[in-house]
């Protein structure tokens, strides 16, 4: 029994080594990275529904205030729920088909080096991740300096305030209206 798991581990691992090895391989010889694919990269694999949410910006309405002085957001999303107020929350609205392949090639396709450090942090968008009803994961997003808080790893540490121009209209397709006017 225990040569016959030796076995298997052995197969399973080279299995995934020439898998690893094709791709390294492919691209080396065009130059071009693999296309990386929604169905296999979370939290889009595994997510039934994403919705985006529109707010005033959080550091006026939801924070927790230390000594009186030193602010700090609270949690978006606990224990796969909305920990935010939804009093303040000015629109919900779910992404379509076409609108979720945008939002993924946004977050993971190469854009080159052109991020830059970011500033002000005032988010007043949330992209929520849902599979049965519950949140698996969130990004939230500043759309005037490109700084995103999320609970998963994508292309970039930070987006990048040149592009982000392209998520903004994902939202706009989407049906959001809200940017922070009136506040």
């Amino acid at each position: 029994m225990k040569y016959l798991i030796i076995i298997l581990s052995v197969l399973f691992l080279s299995c995934t080594s020439k898998v690893e090895n094709k791709a390294i391989a492919e691209t080396e010889a065009t130059g071009v990275k693999p296309t990386p694919v929604m169905e296999q990269i979370f939290p889009f694999s595994e997510a039934d529904k994403i919705e985006v949410i529109s707010y005033p910006v959080r550091h006026k309405w939801d924070t927790i205030r230390n000594d009186g002085h030193h602010q700090e957001l609270n949690y978006l999303v606990k224990d796969q729920k909305l920990m935010v107020d939804e009093a303040y929350i000015k629109e919900k609205r779910v992404l379509t088909e076409d609108a979720k392949k945008l939002l993924f090639e946004f977050l993971f396709e190469d854009r080159g080096n052109n991020q830059s450090d970011v500033a002000c942090f005032n988010p007043r968008h949330s992209i929520l991740f849902y599979r049965e009803d519950k949140i698996i994961a969130f990004m939230e997003v500043c759309l005037e300096c490109g700084n995103a808080d999320s609970d998963f790893k994508y292309k970039y540490e930070n987006l990048n305030y040149e592009t982000i121009g392209e998520l903004e209209s994902i939202f706009n397709e989407a049906g959001i209206k809200y940017y922070g006017e009136g506040e």
